[in-house]
Parts: structure tokens; sequence; C-alpha cells
């Protein structure tokens, strides 16, 4: 677990919801969302080690080492499973991984378009640099703290910060100028990144083998969720996309009570783009857990405002 997290809590009640930010990315970006779903029930949001106003954490930074930092600061803040998980893009893959790892723990999920097992990193899936290379177990800052970053890479931080300043001054791009309450504060983050130590060395990044142990953990098993509540919103490029579209079917199909959602006119950041739709997503999820709710396996396609998404997706697409 790194020295320290950034942690906020909203609201009380029960289950939580624990968002989970994109790759590289701080909890600012909920920032539209979360207010929301405090209005009823208790909501959390944090920085990842590296991350944000995070400090570093223990290397090497695996995907299990993520969801284990996770896992000890929900039982170091006395928040109880079980949690009500929703992570935009690369958060949605710790949010699978995390079920994998502590079943019992989450009751639902909402995945932001979603970061799937089969992602590509160029021409490939993400996965195939595998070299079969055993993942190390989680470690602790006592056991394995992070070493202090090389001059080179000193070098190349200095060089990036000027630009990256540059980069948020004036008017943000869209779609980060839809965050008037969060806006300075994801300003101060990207202006001020953290390195990871070796950051490309295959002794520290171990991704491309826990996202080939997850596809292999899910072959020839149909609704590894069982009947949880999962709901799975997709942006536009899965309505022009068969491959992502394939991608994100077949995440629905991880439990037999699941919606999938694909609306062309939201961008990847939807929590971000289309709040309100995330939100809802959320309280359906929250609901389901609450109450015995009809069972559902759709495919929902969304071509309208953003300020009538909630009210008409009750209705449409939520008991067929």
């Amino acid at each position: 677990m790194a020295t320290s997290f950034i942690w906020i809590v909203e609201a009380r009640g029960a289950p939580t919801v624990v968002l989970e930010s994109g790759l590289d990315d701080s909890s600012a970006p909920w920032g539209a969302v979360q207010p929301e779903v405090a209005n009823f029930t208790q909501v959390c949001s944090y920085d990842r080690a590296y991350i944000g106003f995070s400090d570093a954490g223990p290397i090497p930074w695996t995907l299990h080492q993520q969801v284990f930092d996770l896992h000890l600061l929900l039982k170091a803040a006395n928040i109880q499973p079980p949690y009500i998980l929703a992570g935009q893009s690369f958060g949605g893959l710790l949010n699978q991984l995390y079920k994998s790892v502590y079943p019992n723990e989450v009751a639902g999920i909402v995945l932001d378009d979603s970061t799937h097992v089969d992602t590509k990193m160029g021409d490939h899936p993400w996965r195939g640099a595998a070299r079969g290379d055993p993942v190390p177990p989680p470690r602790t800052m006592a056991s394995s703290p992070p070493p202090p970053l090389l001059k080179e890479e000193e070098a190349i931080l200095d060089k990036a910060l000027p630009q990256l300043a540059k980069q948020v001054e004036g008017t943000l791009p869209a779609p980060y100028n839809k965050l008037p309450p969060a806006q300075d504060i994801w300003r101060w983050e990207h202006a001020h990144p953290k390195m990871h130590p070796a950051a490309n060395s295959p002794k520290v990044n171990y991704w491309a083998e826990e996202m080939e142990q997850m596809y292999r953990e899910r072959q020839g098993k149909e609704h590894v969720y069982g009947d949880m509540p999962l709901y799975v919103l997709a942006a536009d490029e899965a309505s022009t996309d068969p491959e992502r579209l394939g991608q994100v079917n077949d995440m629905a199909l991880m439990s037999t009570n699941s919606l999938l959602l694909v609306d062309p006119q939201s961008t990847h950041p939807m929590h971000i783009d289309t709040p309100s739709l995330v939100t809802h997503s959320i309280k359906s999820v929250v609901d389901a857990v609450h109450q015995d709710t009809p069972r559902y396996l759709w495919v929902g396609w969304v071509p309208i405002s953003d300020r009538c998404r909630a009210a008409t997706l009750q209705t449409r697409y939520m008991y067929m």
C-alpha cells in the first residue's frame, strides 16, 4: 500500500459505491457523478498510487497490487463490504479483477466504457505480450518500496512539466471543460504527474501476464458473475466498430442479470461526457442490490439527449 492515498468519502448509506478512474486519471473526473451518487448512498473515490495527490506505492506495480491497495484502503477506512464498483476504462478492468480476487466483497458493478481483457496495444491484444512469467504477489511499502527515479527518468519528467503546465492554461479541452467543480484540481494534477520507476521494465510491469491470466480464467465459463447486477456502458466506438461491440457484449455476458447500453453520442470518458447516464446506472445497480429486480439481459442503443436519458432508460430498456 502507498504511504498516503487521497481518499474522498461522501454521504452515508449502504452499499458503498467505489469509483475507479481510468489509466493515469485521478479521482477528479468523477466530479460530476460523485455528488449525485451521494444523494442516495455512500460513495468513495480515490487516487491510486503514483496518481494525483497520492504517493508512490510498492513495486512491482501490478494490476493485483492496485487491487490489493484498494482492498487495504477500504479496510483501513472501516468501509464494510459488499461494495458496488464503478470503473471507467482501465478502472473497469481493475473492477473485474477485484471481483475475481475478492468475489464476496462485490455486490454489483458498473463498467463505464471499460477496458476488455482483449484490448489491443497497436495491432495485437495487450495480453499477447505475455511470456508466461509468474506474477509476484502484492507487496507492502515495508517489503518492496519504490526505488528513486534514475537520472534519465528525472530528466524526462523535468522536460515534460513545462509542456504539461502549458496544456492546462486557458479553457480546458473537451470533455474536461465539463467539469467546473473539479477543473482546478484536474489542472494541478495534470501539470504535476508522478513517474513510475522503471515503468517499462518487465520486472515492474506484468500487466500483459495478468490480462492473459484473466482471459484464461474466463475461457469455457459462462456468466462468471452469476446473477450479480451488472451494467456495461459503451461509448460511440461500439456503435461503429464490430470488434469493440463484441468486447462490451462479452463483458455483459459475465452476468445473467446485466444491461448493456451503447450510447453513440458519448465519447470514451462517459462519466464526464454523459454523467447522468452513469449516475442512473449506478442508482439502478444500488436499487437492484436493495431489492429483487426483474432479470434482464439486453443490448440498448441510446441515441437521445442527455437531459432525458435517465427517464427514458427506466421505461425503455430496464424492464423489457
